[in-house]
Formats: C-alpha cells, sequence, structure tokens
C-alpha cells in the first residue's frame, strides 16, 4: 500500500528506490535511510514518505470503518430485542400443606390414618 503510493510520490532521481524505503520503514531505520540520500532529495523524500504513511493509513480506515458498520447491521438485525410482553412471568414455587394447617390428612381410602385407633379416640 505505501510502496505503491510511494513510487508515484518520490522524485524521478529517487523512483527506484521505493522498495528499498519500504523496508527501512519496516525495519526502523526510515531516518538512517533518507541522511544517506543526497541533500538535494532529502526533503522530497520524507515528503513523499509522509505522504504515503498518510495515504496508507487513510485507506486502513476506510476499510475499517467499513467493518465497523457491517458489524453494526449484522448486530442490529441478528440481535433480538427483549420485550416484556413475550416474556411471562415465573409463577410462585408450590408448597406442600404445613401439619395442622386446617386440612384434614386422609389416606388413600378417606380414612385417618391410625385406623380403627384413630376414631376410637377422637371425639
Amino acid at each position: 500500500m505505501i510502496q505503491s503510493h510511494l513510487a508515484g510520490a518520490l522524485p524521478p532521481s529517487l523512483a527506484g528506490s521505493a522498495t528499498r524505503i519500504v523496508n527501512a520503514v519496516r525495519q526502523g531505520s526510515a531516518g538512517q535511510l533518507l541522511a544517506s540520500f543526497p541533500a538535494a532529495d532529502r526533503a522530497a523524500a520524507g515528503t513523499a514518505l509522509r505522504s504515503s504513511f498518510a495515504a496508507a493509513l487513510n485507506d486502513l480506515l476506510y476499510v475499517t470503518a467499513g467493518v465497523a458498520v457491517v458489524g453494526a447491521v449484522c448486530a442490529a438485525l441478528l440481535i433480538r430485542p427483549r420485550t416484556s410482553s413475550t416474556r411471562k412471568a415465573p409463577s410462585p414455587p408450590r408448597r406442600a400443606p404445613r401439619a395442622g394447617s386446617g386440612r384434614p390428612n386422609l389416606s388413600v381410602d378417606g380414612a385417618p390414618p391410625g385406623g380403627a385407633q384413630a376414631q376410637a379416640d377422637g371425639p
């Protein structure tokens, strides 16, 4: 990306050294490389390098903005909104009746537990 813009922005005397400049930028020695150029071409090479970096960064920001927009559209379409009309409130849990709660404690056949003994002791 930088290399294609840099090749067009360099002065004609340095047009063939775009690859060398890009490699120097990647290695972190662009300042040393620019110092090795003739004095007449240093300012033009520095300007070309800065404008190439800015152009590549600009393109990168457009791409990331596009990815962000696509992500936002996907999120808006794929995530369902929560509405209160679609969800029921949970019902409270049912409790077993307590002993002595006023309900008769009957066996399967309807007789009080304990059989005849419970009936003899009754009222």
